[in-house]
């Protein structure tokens, strides 16, 4: 987080660090950077533009408003228990419009990768889609310009089945967004983690959980 002098305005800065190959991450930054920017919705985070310097690595910057609640997994942690049950259908409401939104924008955005972590709360308690790193533009009716750059892109616990039952790499679809969604609801309203038991994230147990045919929760 820095702070801008000028209007004393907080925004948070998000740096790329990684070993991947650079002109494939250049190409994965620029594609980010080109779908945030267009996205305007009071459930997306908003974009605030980009930092070419060097001082930020080869790869820039991303600037966007800083979330003084920081992610909803963070904020659930904090206050869930002591929301109420209302409260908490709103919260998931929210990424329901932010979500309905990409999906009806002109192309449609599907974001790839939703979960607690990419779903910030601004400070009026208003979640706000972010982290658009994994998502892709579909200009036509099941066509896109990228694909998927490993298997089983994404987190684990929120991806959707068909996601990982292919045998072949498989992009994320406006469906498996919405399956994601829907693992989002049972956490925001019921405070429950998708294959809760599974408590360290191994990827491995949870895709073996999803290839038996083991639902994300039995009962909320």
């Amino acid at each position: 987080m820095i702070q801008i002098l000028s209007t004393q305005t907080q925004v948070a800065i998000k740096v790329i660090k990684t070993t991947s190959r650079p002109d494939a991450m250049q190409r994965k930054v620029r594609r980010e950077r080109a779908i945030w920017a267009t996205a305007s919705h009071p459930n997306i985070h908003p974009f605030l533009g980009y930092a070419d310097d060097d001082k930020f690595g080869p790869f820039g910057a991303l600037i966007s408003p800083w979330s003084s609640n920081g992610d909803a997994s963070h904020f659930l942690d904090k206050y869930g228990d002591s929301m109420v049950l209302t409260s908490r259908i709103m919260l998931w409401q929210g990424v329901l419009d932010g979500v309905g939104y990409l999906h009806g924008h002109d192309p449609r955005i599907v974001h790839g990768d939703l979960k607690p972590g990419n779903v910030l709360i601004d400070d009026r308690g208003r979640p706000t889609i972010c982290d658009f790193g994994l998502a892709q533009i579909f200009l036509e009716a099941g066509t896109t310009g990228v694909t998927t750059t490993s298997e089983h892109t994404g987190t684990a616990r929120y991806l959707a089945p068909e996601l990982v039952l292919s045998d072949h790499t498989v992009p994320p679809t406006k469906e498996s967004d919405m399956y994601a969604v829907g693992c989002l609801g049972l956490e925001f309203i019921y405070l429950q983690k998708p294959y809760y038991n599974r408590v360290n994230n191994l990827r491995g147990q949870i895709f073996q959980d999803i290839r038996a045919g083991v639902p994300p929760a039995f009962e909320p």
